[in-house]
């Protein structure tokens, strides 16, 4: 498995994400993993959305996970 920082642009904002890909060769069903807008600061031991990424990425998923402009 292959994660990788990416940056998308919104609005002429920077969006940072992560791409998580299967080690394997070939082409791959893909998922975008949105998080809810958090009502909280998150628990620094929750590993949440990157932890549920590796996991899609694990079963063969391309799997992209990133934060909303204002979230992250």
């Amino acid at each position: 498995m292959e994660a990788r920082e990416i940056h998308l642009k919104a609005d002429g904002l920077k969006l940072v994400g992560e791409l998580h890909v299967p080690s394997e060769d070939g082409i791959h069903p893909a998922l975008c993993i949105c998080h809810g807008i958090p009502a909280a600061p998150p628990d620094p031991t929750d590993r949440g959305y990157a932890q549920l990424a590796q996991r899609f990425c694990h079963a063969g998923f391309a799997t992209l996970i990133f934060n909303f402009r204002g979230t992250g």
